[in-house]
C-alpha cells in the first residue's frame, strides 16, 4: 500500500453509448487513498471508468445502476391520444390519458410506486359536473394510462393528483371536448311544412336534424369549428326530390338547397340543423326521400301535395258562346261564358275567391251592358249578360287590373232578321224622301245662289265708290299738309334769317363796343402821361390838386393856392 497521494488518477461516467453524462471530481487525501464523487442526472445503467495515467484500473470500467429519485409534480407529463385532433374527440370512441412520472431531472418513474388519484368529469352546459367511469392501468414502460369512452357530446376534464408529493402537474387538466359522432338516420328528426305540402312557385322548407346513435345532435367537427359553421357537403346528407307525372310514377329530379341553421342564426347557435328548401311548379305533386350516410329516413319517398299559387290573369282561360255573339231574337240576346283561373304556371286553381272584374261596352246606342258572375267555388266562373241592342262590343275581363289573355274580345251583336226586313224598307222610303227633299234644296240654292251673286255685285260697287271717295278724301288731306309744311317751311326761313340779321348786328355792336374801350384806355393813358410831367414841374415846397373842368390847384410855401389851367385833354376822334 501507498501512504502517499500525487498519483494521477481520473474517472469518468459513460453511458453505455459512450456520451458522458456528468463530470466527476477526484480528490487526493495525500494517504495513498483517493475520494471520487459524482452527481448523475440520467437513471439507468451507466459506466464508470478509472484509469491512472490513461491507462485503467483493475475492474474499470465499473458497472453503476442509477436509479430515478423521488417523483416530481412539475416534471411529471400527461400525454393524450383523442380521435379527432388534439382536443376533440368523438362520441364512442374510446379516449386515452397516460400519466409519466418523473423525477426533478426528467427520469421516468414508475407510477404503481406511488399513490396517484385520476379523476375525470363531464361538464353538461348550465348543470353541475358529473363524474365519468374510467379504466385505470400501468403500462409496461411504468405509465399510469386512464382509458374511458364518453357517449355524451360536451365538455370532459381529466386530473391526477399525487397523494404524498405536493405541486402541480403541467398541462392538467386535461380538457377535451367531445363532439358527436356520425349521424345515424334512425334517431335523426325530419319535420317541416315542405314534407306535407307546396305551393307552386313558392319556396317550400323542412328542417333535418342530426342526431348521432347516442342521440347527440350534429355531427364531428370540421377543422376546429363546430357543425353550425360546417358547410351541408361536409355531413353524409342527401335530399332527393322529383316531380310526380301526372299519370303517376317518378319525374325529373327537383333541385334542393341545403344550409345549415347555424350558419343562417349566427355564431352560438346550438342546433345541428340542416334546412332543405325546393321549388315545384306543378300541382301533380313531388316525391321526397332524405339520406343520411346512404340510409333511408323513410321507408318509400314521401309524397308532398303541390298546391297551385295565386290566379294569373295571362294564364286563365275564358271560355263559352258568349264570346261569339250573335243575333237579336225577339228584341234581345242572352249568352253566357266560363273563366277559368289558373296560376302563373298554368296549373288549374280549384277553390273560387278571386276578383274577376267583368265589363261589356257597346257603341253609344249600345252603352254599356251589365254582366252577372258566380263564383262555383273550384276557380270557375259562370257570366252572363243580356242585350238588346245590336252593336260591336268590347268584352274586358281583368284580374287585379291585368287582362286576361285574350282581352278584349269583340263580340259582334246583329239585328234581328224580320226587324231587318223593316229597317231597310224604311231606309228605302227615307232614301226617296231625301233625295226629293235634296232636289228642292238644290233649287232653293240655286235662287239664293243667284240673289247672293246679285247682292255681291251690288256690294262691290258699293265698295268701289266708297274706294274713290276715300282716295280723293285722301288726296285733299295731302294736298292740305302739303301747303301747311310749305307755310312752315317759309315762317322757319324767315326767322333763320331774321336769326342771323341779329347775331351779325350783335356782332358789329360788340365791335364798336371793344373798339370805344380801347380808345377809352388810349386817351386815359395820354392823360396819365401829361399829369405826370406836369408834377414833375412844381416847385418843391408846393402841392398841387386836381380841380373841376380840368384845373389844378397849387399851393406854396405861404399857403396861398394860386390857379392855373390844366392841359386840354385831346379829344377822341370819332
Amino acid at each position: 500500500k501507498i501512504d502517499q497521494g500525487c498519483d494521477r488518477f481520473d474517472a469518468f461516467v459513460f453511458t453505455e453509448d459512450g456520451d458522458c453524462l456528468t463530470d466527476v471530481h477526484v480528490d487526493d487525501n495525500m494517504d495513498g487513498s483517493y475520494d471520487v464523487e459524482y452527481l448523475p442526472r440520467k437513471s439507468g445503467a451507466c459506466l464508470l471508468w478509472v484509469t491512472l495515467g490513461g491507462i485503467h484500473i483493475q475492474g474499470s470500467p465499473f458497472l453503476v445502476s442509477v436509479e430515478a429519485q423521488v417523483p416530481s409534480p412539475e416534471h411529471s407529463e400527461v400525454t393524450w391520444l383523442l380521435s379527432k385532433d388534439v382536443h376533440h374527440h368523438v362520441a364512442g370512441d374510446e379516449a386515452h390519458v397516460w400519466l409519466q412520472m418523473r423525477d426533478k431531472y426528467g427520469n421516468a418513474t414508475p407510477a404503481h410506486d406511488h399513490e396517484v388519484l385520476s379523476e375525470i368529469l363531464f361538464h353538461p352546459e348550465g348543470e353541475a359536473a358529473e363524474a365519468v367511469q374510467a379504466k385505470v392501468s400501468l403500462e409496461s414502460d411504468g405509465r399510469m394510462r386512464v382509458s374511458f369512452v364518453p357517449i355524451v357530446a360536451g365538455s370532459y376534464m381529466v386530473e391526477f393528483s399525487l397523494a404524498k408529493y405536493s405541486g402541480k402537474i403541467p398541462n392538467l387538466p386535461v380538457s377535451i371536448t367531445v363532439i358527436p359522432g356520425v349521424p345515424d338516420a334512425k334517431l335523426s328528426q325530419v319535420d317541416g311544412k315542405g314534407l306535407d305540402f307546396a305551393v307552386a312557385g313558392e319556396t317550400s322548407e323542412f328542417d333535418v336534424l342530426l342526431m348521432d346513435r347516442f342521440g347527440n345532435q350534429g355531427r364531428c367537427f370540421k377543422r376546429g369549428y363546430s357543425q353550425e359553421y360546417a358547410e351541408p357537403g361536409d355531413v353524409p346528407l342527401v335530399v332527393k326530390a322529383f316531380e310526380v307525372l301526372p299519370g303517376g310514377g317518378q319525374g325529373k329530379p327537383i333541385d334542393v338547397d341545403l344550409s345549415s341553421r347555424g350558419m343562417l342564426l349566427g355564431a352560438g347557435h346550438k342546433e345541428s340543423t340542416f334546412q332543405a328548401s325546393y321549388m315545384i311548379f306543378k300541382t301533380s305533386g313531388a316525391l321526397i326521400q332524405v339520406q343520411i350516410g346512404g340510409t333511408n329516413m323513410f321507408p318509400k319517398p314521401k309524397l308532398v301535395k303541390v298546391l297551385p299559387g295565386p290566379a294569373n290573369a295571362l294564364y286563365s282561360l275564358v271560355s263559352g258562346d258568349g264570346l261569339e255573339g250573335g243575333s237579336l231574337r225577339s228584341g234581345m240576346l242572352r249568352r253566357s261564358f266560363t273563366i277559368e283561373s289558373r296560376d302563373e304556371f298554368d296549373n288549374k286553381i280549384e277553390k273560387g275567391g278571386d276578383d274577376f272584374k267583368v265589363t261589356l261596352k257597346g257603341d253609344d246606342k249600345a252603352g254599356e251592358v251589365a254582366v252577372s258572375i258566380r263564383d262555383c267555388g273550384d276557380g270557375q266562373y259562370q257570366c252572363l249578360y243580356t242585350t238588346t241592342d245590336a252593336s260591336i262590343y268590347n268584352l274586358i275581363i281583368k284580374l287585379r287590373d291585368e287582362d286576361v289573355a285574350g282581352s278584349p274580345y269583340r263580340i259582334v251583336v246583329s239585328p234581328d232578321p224580320a226587324a231587318e226586313v223593316r229597317r231597310k224598307h224604311q231606309e228605302q222610303e227615307a232614301r226617296i224622301k231625301a233625295a226629293t227633299e235634296a232636289k228642292e234644296r238644290k233649287k232653293a240654292m240655286e235662287a239664293a245662289r243667284r240673289a247672293s251673286i246679285a247682292n255681291q255685285e251690288s256690294d262691290k260697287e258699293k265698295l268701289r265708290k266708297e274706294a274713290y271717295l276715300r282716295a280723293e278724301n285722301e288726296r285733299q288731306r295731302k294736298e292740305k299738309e302739303l301747303q301747311a309744311r310749305k307755310e312752315l317751311e317759309g315762317k322757319a326761313q324767315e326767322q333763320e334769317k331774321k336769326r342771323r340779321l341779329m347775331d351779325r348786328l350783335r356782332r358789329e355792336e360788340e365791335a364798336r363796343r371793344k373798339a370805344v374801350e380801347n380808345e377809352d384806355a388810349k386817351r386815359q393813358t395820354a392823360l396819365d402821361k401829361l399829369q405826370s410831367s406836369e408834377r414833375s414841374r412844381v416847385r418843391p415846397n408846393s402841392a398841387t390838386k386836381r380841380a373841376g373842368g380840368g384845373f389844378q390847384v397849387a399851393f406854396d410855401g405861404d399857403s396861398n393856392p394860386s390857379f392855373q389851367p390844366s392841359a386840354t385833354p385831346a379829344r377822341p376822334a370819332w
